[in-house]
């Protein structure tokens, strides 16, 4: 009975992923849409992730429609539901390793008896439900007979409601829901008269940094809007904390709760806690988050965090301090989501009436609207009879002769003869940044360019010119300069000897230096400033 069990835990699981896969299949975005907020908060891990498998993904043999925020949010809850029960049967896998198998010999039908099922499980919890049984659970349109795709949910998910996940206003992770803050915030300041626009102008510029500036990104921790200690402004931020934590995990469920939480409590512990933060840009002090005071240097902080005030000023408001930093980066993570939010409400606060009204029905009948629309039943019925005689056939001429073109830069397919001529099947690497490779000619020239090649660059003691344009080797790299550098050094010295003694001779040194500078004309053809000059009064440029 006990190799019996584990058969039907391992036919469990690969039905579970089938009917995983085939969600993403139909809807790819379900999949898509997580990964960038799982390589935000797990910067180790984002090389998985890859806007190019994106474009690739997006050129489909049949062509998708697109489907509304309420189903992506609802089959993404169904996936986790799926995801939970096939953590469960994995636990009871390791259970059942860790018994040993009997070794005693059974006759036939003692064997067959220990076999059959005498209910939908046995003692230790171990589905006996027939194969077909387990694929209607959890199939996509359970209630598909005559052709009728009604329901899109199975039957596992059939009490999901995703209306109790979401509030109106939310609209399904487009917007939040920050009235009840609002009232909470009005609280903290006692006082009614700071607007909705204030509290969310106040967020702003607190919490979220400012993209490309040279401002310090801690003005929550130095610059306050109230004092930390204040016992309405810490039940605030808690409660501000818990509701942008549950708002990431309802709207991106795919992603692993306990990673994120690993994530967050150990950058928690490196950045805010164990590491200085500067009050101010300009000043040399560093400011100690959780005792709230500035030191000289680094030397006294070090020594200061080994003390017991600091680890008991840590230790008596380490949840708050917690949520001071959560609140933080969900927020930057959820940027999008906030500045789509302020934006929504200026707009509504600008409605009239008539306007104000027919927006709230709009809300209101998206809200209340199908998960599984109408319109999508047809498509779908296409889809699924155009992917089933796809399958049986065996004549490649049934595939669209578009799917077997390159693709472009761009991730969509291309002609062949257009993809050579554009050079795009020959790759070019450069050593200097990392054996990176480049499709094409063009893609190559232009990336030397770029902010990433001049940084390696400058990694490497160089200053980025246009002399080291088409060069690719470290090697040949740091030759160049040492060459350059050596050149400057003795036109420097000569210049020094002749400064005082001979004016006329350092006019004709100034004039060799002009003459060995190389320019570009509009076509990118590399030539002397002297010959540039002369082409030019000719007119030949």
């Amino acid at each position: 009975m006990l190799l019996e069990d584990r058969r039907a835990l391992q036919e469990d699981l690969e039905v579970i992923e089938k009917a995983i896969s085939e969600r993403f299949q139909r809807n790819p975005s379900l999949y898509y849409h997580n990964l960038p907020i799982l390589s935000q908060l797990c910067e180790a891990n984002d090389n998985h992730y890859d806007n190019r498998h994106v474009s690739k993904n997006m050129i489909y043999k049949v062509r998708k429609i697109k489907r509304s925020k309420k189903q992506l949010m609802a089959q993404e809850h169904e996936i986790k539901l799926f995801l939970k029960d096939r953590s469960n049967i994995i636990d009871k896998l390791e259970e059942l390793n860790t018994i040993p198998v009997p070794s005693t010999d059974l006759s036939i039908t003692d064997f067959k008896q220990s076999l059959e099922p005498n209910n939908d499980k046995d003692g230790r919890g171990v589905s006996t439900k027939s194969l077909r049984d387990k694929l209607t659970r959890y199939a996509m349109f359970p209630d598909s007979s005559a052709n009728n795709y009604k329901q899109l949910l199975a039957q596992r998910s059939e009490n999901l409601d995703i209306n109790t996940i979401f509030t109106r206003e939310e609209q399904y992770g487009e917007y939040f829901d920050l009235d009840s803050l609002y009232c909470e915030w009005i609280n903290v300041l006692k006082s009614s008269e700071c607007t909705i626009i204030d509290f969310l102008t106040t967020l702003e510029n607190i919490f979220i940094d400012k993209l490309n500036s040279t401002d310090i990104n801690h003005l929550y921790l130095v610059k306050p809007p109230m004092d930390r200690k204040n016992g309405r402004y810490v039940h605030f931020v808690e409660k501000f904390a818990k509701y942008l934590e549950n708002y990431l995990y309802k709207s991106y469920p795919l992603v692993d709760k306990a990673l994120i939480e690993s994530n967050l409590t150990g950058e928690f512990l490196d950045e805010y806690i164990n590491k200085p933060i500067k009050h101010d840009i300009s000043s040399s002090k560093l400011f100690c988050v959780a005792c709230g005071k500035n030191f000289a240097n680094a030397s006294v902080f070090e020594n200061h965090i080994d003390g017991k005030n600091h680890k008991k000023n840590f230790d008596k408001r380490k949840e708050f301090y917690l949520a001071e930093f959560k609140t933080k980066k969900l927020l930057n993570i959820l940027r999008e989501v906030f500045h789509n939010t302020k934006s929504f409400t200026e707009r509504k606060l600008a409605f009239t009436v008539d306007e104000r009204r027919e927006e709230l029905e709009r809300i209101t009948k998206i809200y209340t609207a199908p998960v599984y629309g109408a319109n999508e039943e047809k498509k779908d019925l296409s889809e699924m009879e155009e992917g089933s005689s796809k399958e049986s056939s065996t004549n490649n001429s049934l595939l669209d002769g578009s799917f077997d073109m390159p693709l472009g830069p761009d991730g969509m397919p291309m002609p062949f003869w257009l993809y050579k001529l554009q050079g795009l099947d020959v790759q070019y690497t450069c050593e200097i940044c990392s054996n990176k490779q480049f499709q094409g000619r063009r893609a190559y020239e232009k990336h030397f360019r770029e902010p990433t090649h001049e940084y390696h660059l400058k990694c490497l003691g160089i200053t980025p010119s246009s002399v080291f344009k088409g060069i690719t080797t470290i090697k040949e790299a740091q030759s160049l300069w040492q060459k350059i550098n050596s050149s400057t050094k003795a036109i420097k010295i000569d210049h020094n000897q002749h400064d005082n003694k001979d004016p006329n001779k350092k006019h004709n040194v100034v004039n060799t230096i002009k003459m060995d500078i190389e320019v570009e004309d509009d076509d990118g053809n590399v030539m002397t400033e002297q010959v540039y000059n002369d082409l030019k009064k000719q007119g030949l440029l």
